[in-house]
């Protein structure tokens, strides 16, 4: 399945190049003063603001922020993911990528990109209101939460699309700002919710 994906990134320098070039080619800005004008430094991987001086790392504000995962093995789940035609299961992890994978970081791997994708069925609500969606969603699974629902919605949208446009596409959502992880039972800081 991730043929393809190790075709053209196999190394973790090859990864972080490549999210380095997707980030650049959306624009960086400052989280701090909101300045564009940013300098790369390659041993910190990170970028500092020539106006400010805040430094920016390579993966903020994306789906792999504050996870201490390789970004490689990030960007081989998400193509899991994106060339998944149903919902993505911790076990296509473990037979694609990682067999000795933990269950936990990968469920939570998987999580943290349906978030996103959530966020962004979300904010393009006109698009995915068309009734082939819901239908479709409804009629195969009519057990699924939110999350499942949109990650379905969204697999609907790219499965015309070629493997390698999948990724791309799930691959910007993933870069964009993220929205703040929540479990379902557990709400933000106290813990389980009441």
């Amino acid at each position: 399945m991730i043929e393809l994906l190790s075709e053209k990134i196999s190394t973790e320098e090859d990864a972080e190049f490549f999210i380095k070039s997707v980030k650049e080619t959306k624009g960086i800005k400052c989280t701090r003063c909101g300045s564009n004008r940013q300098g790369y430094d390659i041993n910190s991987k990170r970028w500092r603001c020539k106006d400010c001086n805040r430094a920016q790392a390579l993966v903020s504000e994306t789906v792999m922020h504050a996870t201490q995962l390789p970004c490689l093995y990030w960007l081989k789940v998400i193509y899991c993911f994106a060339v998944t035609p149903d919902t993505m299961r911790i076990k296509i992890v473990k037979e694609e990528i990682e067999p000795d994978a933990d269950d936990h970081r990968v469920w939570e791997m998987i999580q943290k990109i349906r978030s996103m994708i959530s966020a962004y069925v979300d904010g393009n609500k006109q698009l995915f209101s068309k009734k082939k969606f819901a239908v479709e969603v409804k009629n195969r699974y009519p057990q699924f939460n939110k999350y499942y629902e949109d990650e379905l919605k969204f697999k609907i949208l790219i499965r015309e699309k070629e493997d390698w446009e999948k990724f791309t596409t799930l691959l910007d959502i993933c870069m964009a700002s993220r929205p703040p992880f929540k479990h379902q039972k557990y709400n933000s800081k106290l813990g389980p919710a009441e």
